[in-house]
């Protein structure tokens, strides 16, 4: 069962989005979230397992340490959605979700 979260909703059009993913990722917007991540774990005491990267598509998949819970860009890059997290309330479900509105957000601010 996939939960969809609102304020994880992608707010642009398709080819804008990858637009914004491509000029993104050549201003080293990777390294901006990756820096984000580690003081998201260490204020959150809790550890990603994986962070995906797509050159396209941007910021694909989160997925928790110890276990297959995680956060999924969708297929139509339009939001994103929890996979095997079952109370979007619960701290591990607010730590992902914090990464993935920092990736927005960060995704705002490119031409």
């Amino acid at each position: 069962m996939n939960f969809e979260l609102p304020l994880c909703i992608i707010p642009f059009e398709p080819d804008e989005y990858l637009q914004r993913v491509s000029n993104f990722i050549k201003k080293r917007g990777k390294t901006k979230i990756g820096k984000f991540v580690k003081e998201e774990e260490k204020e959150m005491r809790m550890k990603l397992k994986n962070l995906i990267w797509d050159n396209q598509r941007g910021l694909r998949n989160l997925t928790l340490e110890g276990g297959n819970r995680g956060l999924d860009l969708s297929d139509d890059n339009t939001r994103y959605m929890f996979h095997n997290i079952h109370n979007t309330n619960c701290p591990e479900a607010q730590f992902l979700f914090n990464i993935a509105r920092y990736y927005i957000t960060e995704l705002y601010k490119i031409n």
